[in-house]
């Protein structure tokens, strides 16, 4: 049993032995957080105050009763009550310190939960248009999305990675259009890119590699530029994916919906369920009535579909293959469209909350002391194939898991290419660095670490080293916690808040000898203190995996 849920199991019990008539709350019930100040002690509970209304009392009675339950408990030190009825509690440093016992034999698993076995997960992210190579504002989606995915693995779901390849529709007639010109211009005709096209230069290699393949009788028709570049293009969202660490599972291709008639089976299915009717020629979706503002054309009255009918035929086809959970992760552009495609989901008879949608706001890219102006189309866009190579993998991907999906972000480049501590994520890295040297400074001096069962961890008794232990228990909690609300940006923070508290515990050995890690003459201290920075060690290396950041021994 851990620690949180040894004392959230101790308040239980001092409940039901002060109150025996109240039925006591279950365990897992009890609110148990760290107190905002860290002199008022480890752990705090409010559990008198929510529990006073119920028990017709007042919370400082049913905090006083709590107290005198819990004198004596071998896991806690202090007990006092403060303010209305809060109870704070301090650990004895035994019980703080049985985190690294769990950390010991769990090892890479620590903080890895099992709630989510037996749920099948589709997350799709991505999904651009190959229409061109990948750009920053892609590049946030696609680590958002992936690092989502991991956490789901890392909390037993089943997950597949899915990326939607958009290639049909008007985007990738520009495509065809685009590219044509810039083939005839490769061949010496007059030709320019529509006004609407694609000028960026990207089309140039793809353009020659096409004239290479050319014969004489080849004809240069815009279906065949179209087909020729989004091949090519999709070559490119492929590599520079796997060069961010993000592999997926499956590729889907719109065009593939439509030529095996996808999308007319899903509205012969709406057709049957009664969610369409006829106006004006039009053929409307009825989703005002599941949720939307107002009902939706799925076909013009040219008999054409608009954009949302292929994609209530890809979403019927993710629940076709059996997923429990279907997760989107849209650009900014796209948050209006979220209410119509749960609305049409609820059409086709599947509950709308299976399908949940992470929605990804702008990137403003600083660089040169200036918010950079960039459009795709003509072609002045910062890709990610050039963060990549200027940058490196780990930077990039710690950069966009910083913040929260949910708002804009400012992607400082100047803080992303400095190699110091002042860049958040080198400073994690240095950490788990740092503790790696450790070891081989043992090596060096001849101390060997004899192993978690041979450490007296109650030795561990300076606030710096309360802190790290506190801090290393709560990691289980935050992976929880990101995992449930989809929200990776959490891993990051307490990953940058591990390494400042353990940069403080190693810079407070450097000014104190009795707090050195590795003391001479006090081999009890040095081997509790390899503990516990092994503990900070494995955490460190555990949240930076679940990020997809490397967490290198030297640097």
């Amino acid at each position: 049993m851990d620690t949180r849920t040894q004392i959230q199991t101790a308040l239980s019990e001092a409940l039901a032995k002060a109150f025996p008539d109240a039925p006591p709350p279950a365990p897992e019930s009890i609110p148990l957080t760290p107190p905002r100040q860290r002199e008022h002690g480890d752990l705090a509970t409010n559990v008198a105050m929510t529990l006073a209304k119920e028990m017709g009392k007042p919370p400082r009675a049913i905090a006083q009763g709590i107290v005198d339950a819990l004198a004596g408990h071998p896991a806690i030190a202090k007990v006092d009550i403060a303010g209305p009825g809060f109870i704070n509690l301090t650990l004895r440093a035994a019980a703080t310190a049985e985190v690294l016992h769990r950390i010991a034999k769990a090892g890479p698993d620590f903080g890895r939960w099992e709630f989510g076995r037996g749920v099948k997960v589709n997350v799709e992210f991505v999904s651009a248009n190959p229409t061109g190579p990948l750009h920053v504002g892609h590049a946030r989606g696609a680590v958002v999305g992936d690092t989502v995915a991991r956490l789901l693995v890392a909390t037993g779901h089943e997950v597949t990675r899915e990326f939607y390849f958009n290639d049909a529709g008007v985007q990738m007639e520009l495509l065809g259009k685009s590219l044509r010109a810039r083939v005839f211009q490769k061949l010496g005709r007059d030709a320019q890119v529509p006004e609407d096209g694609y000028h960026g230069e990207y089309l140039n290699p793809v353009a020659e590699r096409l004239v290479s393949e050319l014969t004489e009788s080849s004809e240069i028709d815009e279906a065949q530029c179209r087909d020729f570049g989004s091949v090519e293009i999709m070559g490119w969202i492929k590599r520079d994916l796997q060069e961010l660490g993000i592999v997926f599972d499956v590729f889907t291709l719109e065009r593939a919906i439509h030529e095996r008639g996808a999308v007319e089976t899903s509205v012969g299915k709406l057709q049957e369920r009664g969610e369409l009717y006829e106006k004006d020629g039009a053929v409307f979706l009825r989703t005002e009535k599941h949720g939307d503002e107002k009902d939706r054309v799925i076909k013009k009255s040219d008999g054409n579909f608009t954009y949302l009918a292929p994609d209530i035929a890809y979403h019927e086809d993710k629940y076709g293959r059996g997923f429990d959970r279907i997760i989107d992760v849209f650009g900014a552009d796209h948050h209006g469209y979220v209410p119509r495609l749960r609305a049409a989901v609820a059409a086709l008879g599947h509950d709308p909350k299976t399908l949940e949608v992470i929605i990804i706001q702008m990137v403003n890219i600083l660089k040169d002391g200036e918010v950079q102006r960039l459009g795709k189309r003509l072609g002045n866009f910062i890709t990610l194939e050039t963060m990549i190579r200027e940058l490196g993998a780990d930077v990039v991907r710690w950069f966009f898991l910083m913040r929260s999906a949910d708002s804009d972000m400012t992607f400082d480049w100047a803080l992303a290419q400095d190699h110091s501590d002042r860049n958040p994520v080198y400073k994690v890295q240095y950490a788990h660095a740092r503790i790696c040297s450790v070891f081989g400074q043992a090596e060096k001096r001849e101390i060997t670490y004899a192993g978690i069962e041979a450490a007296d961890l109650a030795l561990l008794t300076a606030p710096e080293e309360q802190a790290l232990l506190q801090h290393l228990a709560s990691y289980p909690e935050v992976v929880k916690r990101a995992a449930e609300t989809l929200g990776p940006h959490a891993i990051p923070s307490y990953l940058l808040d591990l390494a400042n508290l353990y940069n403080t515990y190693q810079s407070l050995g450097r000014k104190e000898d009795q707090f050195r890690i590795l003391r001479a003459g006090a081999a009890a201290e040095t081997q509790a203190r390899l503990a516990l920075v092994d503990g900070v060690r494995q955490v460190l290396a555990n949240g930076l995996g679940l990020l997809g950041i490397s967490a290198p021994e030297r640097m």
